[in-house]
């Protein structure tokens, strides 16, 4: 993938693997990655963070302008939502339909809106992880990434092992090392 989408001054974003001069890989690696998922036939997805991102200086789901380190760019709250948006509006119109879409870490209430309905444009059937008040089809977090979830779990509530008392269907999803 190199993404169309710029910085604010119309730069190219150079936070990418095939960026010319940054790196010796020119294709698209994300068409690589989802034509072989294709060929084994296997279901794709992506994780883009949208609270953390080292070259915009984004932590905790805010931009962190105070100190810059060599590399990183300056943008407002406002800038950085805005390529977030367009990165994975390119991300879910051009690779086919997504198996999966990780929200690791959630988004901004005021991504809410945006994402919810690019998600229902793009994306209807993807899970996604993550994305409780954005879609129906959601995976919540079991609590751990050891892969040895607490027990029981339940398929209902929105926490951790679940709540067999809850009415909220949300399956449980266990992230791990392979």
């Amino acid at each position: 993938w190199p993404t169309d989408v710029t910085l604010p001054d119309g730069s190219p974003y150079q936070y990418s693997v095939g960026v010319e001069n940054v790196s010796s890989y020119s294709g698209n690696l994300l068409e690589e990655f989802v034509d072989s998922m294709r060929r084994a036939g296997i279901g794709h997805g992506f994780y883009y963070s949208l609270t953390n991102n080292f070259y915009l200086n984004v932590q905790g789901h805010f931009v962190q302008n105070s100190t810059l380190l060599p590399g990183q760019v300056k943008v407002t709250q406002d800038e950085f939502e805005a390529i977030a948006l367009g990165h994975v509006t390119e991300l879910w119109t051009r690779f086919g339909n997504l198996t999966e879409i990780w929200f690791d870490g959630g988004y901004t209430s005021d991504m809410e809106v945006a994402i919810t309905e690019l998600l229902q444009e793009h994306q209807p059937h993807a899970v996604a992880f993550g994305g409780h008040g954005v879609t129906k089809n959601q995976v919540r977090w079991v609590g751990t990434e050891s892969g040895l979830p607490d027990y029981p779990i339940w398929s209902t509530g929105l926490d951790g092992g679940g709540d067999p008392e809850s009415t909220q269907w949300q399956p449980a999803g266990c992230d791990t090392t392979l």
